[in-house]
């Protein structure tokens, strides 16, 4: 009887997953900085010392849930992506993958992406993923268009700093998003097709 009253002890992969879970959950609904050892354990309902077991500090725990947010994400743009074969619509896939995450709140990845959250290696991966995001839309602009690298790169940065103020319009206003991203793409074809000329 006291054998079935034990809890299940959790292998090593699953009991990282649990804390990582709770992480989540915990940056998502309070924000990263109430994320410590302490509160991680609370929420996974362990003993204070078992997240140390996976995890040298609430930084490294930070930067373990980066690492998968960001791999999540970006895995669900790559199959946003499967079979668009056009600008336009590889920009309205993305486009949704990145309005579904502002809708949901922004959860555990939004919190995250914050600028001066968490530890300075936390702010040099989010400066790189801004980058790599840069030069993703670059190379599709450069395809697309045969645009020099500034001026793609520029078109990227433009593109990158508009997409936050379409999704706070449509938090405020309550606009039918399918018009909002459609007058958006065409913004972005547009300015696109006015650079290459």
């Amino acid at each position: 009887m006291a054998a079935a009253r034990r809890r299940k002890r959790l292998n090593r992969e699953d009991r990282e997953a649990s804390l990582l879970a709770a992480a989540s959950k915990i940056v998502a609904d309070e924000g990263a900085e109430a994320l410590t050892m302490e509160s991680l354990a609370a929420e996974v309902g362990v003993n204070k010392a078992i997240p140390y077991r996976f995890f040298s500090n609430s930084d490294a725990v930070l930067l373990a849930l980066w690492d998968q947010e960001t791999l999540a994400f970006d895995a669900q743009v790559e199959a946003a992506l499967d079979g668009k074969a056009t600008l336009e619509d590889k920009l309205r896939a993305i486009l949704g993958v990145w309005l579904d995450l502002v809708d949901a709140g922004g959860g555990t990845l939004g919190r995250l992406d914050a600028a001066g959250v968490g530890p300075p290696e936390l702010d040099r991966r989010r400066f790189e993923r801004t980058e790599g995001i840069l030069d993703f839309f670059a190379d599709l602009f450069r395809a697309e268009y045969g645009l020099s690298r500034q001026d793609a790169v520029t078109a990227a940065a433009v593109l990158g700093a508009g997409a936050p103020g379409l999704a706070a319009l449509q938090a405020h206003t309550r606009w039918p998003r399918k018009r909002l991203t459609e007058t958006f793409v065409r913004m972005c074809i547009g300015a696109l097709e006015a650079i290459e000329r």
